[in-house]
């Protein structure tokens, strides 16, 4: 499996469908994600082997990197490429991670250093 930035160009039908859940989970609708993606303030991130496995949106807020939007079947795909992800954030800008979304974040993310900060769960990357 491998795990990289994808180019707006690139970004086709298959991670649209990957991350279509998250999309609407989020009150967002994809000409929004695809106009974000295409100027350069949100970045697409893949994991893969034959197919698309997991994509994830990050977004910069600030010196804050947020991991927007996220879909998949299996997180297993993406989370062992988690520090990856932190340090495409960091090269942003990002000094902290955020991830708005389900309780069970909690649970995943804490050996990874990530905490709760209220609805967030957030990370410092300035380390």
């Amino acid at each position: 499996m491998i795990f990289g930035y994808v180019p707006p160009e690139y970004v086709n039908d298959e991670i649209r469908e990957l991350l279509a859940p998250a999309v609407k989970r989020g009150g967002n609708d994809w000409d929004e994600v695809a106009t974000m993606l295409a100027d350069m303030r949100a970045q697409c991130w893949m994991a893969m082997d034959d197919k698309p496995r997991m994509a994830v949106v990050t977004r910069m807020d600030g010196d804050v990197g947020e991991i927007w939007l996220l879909g998949g079947n299996n997180r297993k795909d993406w989370l062992h490429f988690l520090p990856t992800l932190e340090a495409g954030l960091r090269g942003g800008g990002a000094v902290k991670g955020r991830l708005t979304g389900r309780k069970g974040w909690k649970r995943v993310l804490a050996p990874f250093g990530w905490v709760c900060e209220g609805e967030d769960m957030v990370k410092d990357l300035a380390q």
